[in-house]
């Protein structure tokens, strides 16, 4: 049994000033906060936070601290960690590479988390720009660097998902599945139920982009809902991915393009709920006036 979002908005807006003190931290870098583990014996950990239960499978619980003393409210923590390691000796948060704590200095200014470095995204759009080339060749080699700049392009890829040029949508949907960022995976289900026609199939020219999309969204979450843009169960296959997503969000860590949740936020709950809920509309493309005609046969 995994988290559902109705279950966390139940918690969140549930809990007491005072509460248990026990944290689960969770393979995904997310963290249980001012809970209280009743059972570790069997193969899923109990958990009770006010009036709710949680049956966590182990799994997806990376370690336990215990404590018997009450604690004021801090929240479910939001963030990525980039390590599953216990804390060091006396419950002290573990240390970020960067020295500092992992709650960083108190009343510090929130940087955007989904900034690209400005060196980054100037190489970044230069090589973009590139990618609507007639030229395959071109194209390609622009993919290639692409990719080596890193995850960090990720939200600058993300936005070309919805160019209006099919060889930009198709090239930017490719570079995400080799760099795998597990914070696109919300964007990727959204890109390809916005393009999957309601009752047909996904029109000739747009079908290598799709592919695209459906790979790396198997490559990041090692899933497959078999689909197919030349058949018209591909309508089936997306709302399978949707349906997926909606069910498996709490195993990644914040999306790209949800809000930087404050955890002690008066309206966290909500907050919360709003960085989950998919916002996707069925959208069209205009047919590229160039495309060359059986391409993508």
């Amino acid at each position: 049994m995994t988290l559902c979002r109705a279950a966390v908005a139940v918690i969140l807006a549930g809990l007491a000033a005072a509460a248990f003190a026990d944290t689960v931290h969770l393979t995904n870098g997310r963290k249980i906060t001012d809970c209280q583990v009743i059972d570790d014996s069997g193969d899923s950990i109990v958990v009770k936070v006010a009036q709710s239960t949680l049956y966590i499978p182990k799994s997806q619980v990376a370690f336990v601290e215990k404590s018997d003393k009450p604690t004021e409210f801090k929240g479910w923590d939001a963030g990525s960690a980039t390590s599953g390691a216990a804390p060091a000796a006396g419950g002290a948060p573990a240390a970020t590479p960067g020295g500092a704590s992992a709650g960083g200095a108190s009343g510090a200014k929130k940087e955007d988390p989904d900034a690209v470095p400005e060196d980054l995204r100037k190489r970044a759009e230069e090589l973009l720009k590139d990618l609507d080339s007639s030229d395959s060749a071109a194209r390609e080699a622009s993919m290639r660097d692409l990719t080596a700049l890193g995850m960090k392009i990720t939200p600058l890829l993300i936005t070309k998902l919805g160019d209006q040029s099919v060889y930009v949508r198709r090239g930017a949907a490719a570079v995400m599945g080799e760099l795998g960022p597990r914070t696109a995976v919300k964007a990727l289900v959204e890109a390809l139920y916005a393009a999957t026609p309601e009752t047909e199939r996904v029109e000739q020219w747009n079908r290598a982009y799709m592919r695209n999309v459906n790979v790396s969204l198997e490559k990041i979450t090692g899933q497959n809902m078999n689909y197919n843009p030349r058949s018209q169960t591909q309508q089936d296959s997306v709302k399978k991915w949707v349906e997926w997503w909606d069910a498996s969000w709490s195993q990644y860590p914040r999306q790209i393009g949800e809000p930087a949740l404050d955890e002690k936020a008066a309206d966290y709950a909500e907050k919360l709920k709003e960085a989950k809920k998919l916002k996707i509309e069925r959208c069209a493309f205009a047919p590229p006036k160039d495309f060359p005609g059986g391409e993508e046969e």
